[in-house]
């Protein structure tokens, strides 16, 4: 919903809101990609479209070896690594992450994406005095990245349902995600933290981080979930059977 977007100007807001709601009340059916997403397009919306429908995306199983993708990638095993995957744009909350980060010892955070807040978040993990931040820009690898990741985070103010989040899942790395209306169930498929609270997300990435225990069970949980919730074949199923109910 990109009213309510923090970068954007009360005027643009305003312009914005009133074609976001002429554009959802035109089409013959709305598709949510979560329940989640559906009940915050209601209480930011104020309204539910005519007819809705959810479905969600599908993605792809990741089976590489997590070893072996560990040595090709050089990564050694006394550094712990988390990631973060997406657009570098305010509403993200990248700027939340790196201050989060301070102070996690051992480990190194990648932030991989492009957006025209890169600079600006390069001179904050200066200011912080992050030594182990790095900034990939785009990568191709994106999948292999996942595979041996410690961490993904995704400290987003807003979101529909993130693409990354999901690979992530199929990619067995264990997540910490804000409170924005995701299907995630606070530790048993996620770590689930409010939006904007660095203190609550610096330390669920410790305790996350070392307690091999509870990341062991959200790699298994997560993987498993994706299996079960997010295949292209039952998405193609249900946009199938959208199609022929609208004839």
């Amino acid at each position: 919903i990109a009213w309510q977007q923090p970068q954007y100007l009360m005027i643009i807001k305003y312009a914005v809101r009133l074609l976001e709601t002429i554009a959802y009340k035109l089409p013959s059916a709305v598709v949510f990609l979560s329940e989640g997403e559906k009940n915050q397009f209601e209480k930011k919306m104020g309204f539910l479209p005519k007819k809705w429908v959810v479905i969600h995306t599908g993605v792809e199983a990741n089976t590489q070896k997590r070893e072996s993708v560990r040595k090709k990638l050089g990564f050694s095993e006394k550094t712990k690594h988390v990631i973060f995957v997406g657009r570098l744009i305010k509403v993200k909350g990248v700027d939340v992450l790196l201050k989060a980060f301070v102070g996690v010892a051992n480990s190194r955070l990648w932030i991989v994406g492009d957006g025209p807040e890169k600079k600006a978040l390069e001179s904050l993990a200066q200011q912080l005095g992050l030594k182990t931040v790095v900034f990939t820009g785009e990568r191709r690898d994106v999948s292999q990245l996942l595979k041996v990741a410690d961490a993904f985070v995704l400290p987003s103010y807003s979101e529909g349902l993130p693409i990354a989040w999901l690979e992530a899942l199929a990619a067995g790395c264990p997540s910490i995600v804000t409170d924005i209306g995701l299907p995630a169930e606070d530790e048993e498929t996620a770590l689930v933290v409010p939006a904007g609270d660095v203190s609550a997300m610096h330390s669920e990435l410790n305790r996350l981080l070392y307690d091999e225990k509870l990341a062991g069970n959200l790699r298994k949980n997560g993987v498993e979930y994706v299996a079960k919730n997010f295949t292209w074949d039952k998405a193609v199923k249900q946009f199938e059977a959208l199609a022929q109910e609208l004839g």
